[in-house]
């Protein structure tokens, strides 16, 4: 968890880098045991960071079969949360409430 921490850090996506999730379209559940989340709707882009299966994400976009999503880790002892954002294939995603 410490170095998911720190990944997120070192990309900027602290509580500064957090998005209006106002025009999000749903909530999701992560499905799979390691979900890659993606810097961009590719296959190819770069890892983000790995959730594990049953996260709760907020989904904002839907684009080349990826969903665009931001999530919230909880962090360690003493580690502050983690917001994490990024893009992941919808497949891998079970939408259980839309707005």
């Amino acid at each position: 968890m410490v170095c998911l921490a720190a990944l997120a850090v070192m990309l900027g996506l602290g509580a500064a880098g957090r998005r209006n999730t106002a025009d999000a379209i749903g909530i999701g559940v992560i499905m799979g045991e390691a979900v890659r989340v993606r810097q961009a709707p590719s296959r190819t882009a770069d890892i983000v960071a790995v959730l594990r299966g049953g996260l709760e994400v907020t989904v904002l976009a839907e684009e080349n079969d990826f969903y665009q999503i931001i999530a919230e880790i909880e962090g360690e002892e003493r580690e502050p949360d983690v917001i994490v954002e990024g893009y992941v294939k919808a497949e891998l995603i079970s939408l259980e409430k839309l707005f």
